[in-house]
């Protein structure tokens, strides 16, 4: 459970905080896409990441596989393979 801050309430104890309501959180999901949509910046940056999410992400899990089966790696130049997924972005 999570707790408001007496602080940030002004209450001089911790109280609970509500529980959210489904239809609250589909809603607030629906009005931030809405405000979303009237801004062309946040239009590319969610585009961009859900293009990179559906298509660029899941190479990771196939990461073992290739390195098995078409690169005939043992299990540490798997693990280097893998691990260079991670160099490369920085």
């Amino acid at each position: 459970m999570r707790w408001r801050s007496p602080r940030r309430c002004g209450c001089d104890i911790a109280t609970p905080l509500p529980r959210a309501r489904p239809a609250r959180c589909w809603r607030t999901i629906i009005e931030g896409l809405m405000l979303a949509r009237r801004d062309s910046r946040l239009v590319a940056i969610l585009t961009v990441t859900i293009i990179y999410n559906v298509f660029g992400w899941p190479f990771t899990s196939m990461i073992p596989v290739i390195g098995q089966d078409n690169l005939h790696l043992a299990p540490g130049g798997i693990g280097i393979l893998a691990s260079m997924d991670g160099s490369a972005r920085s």
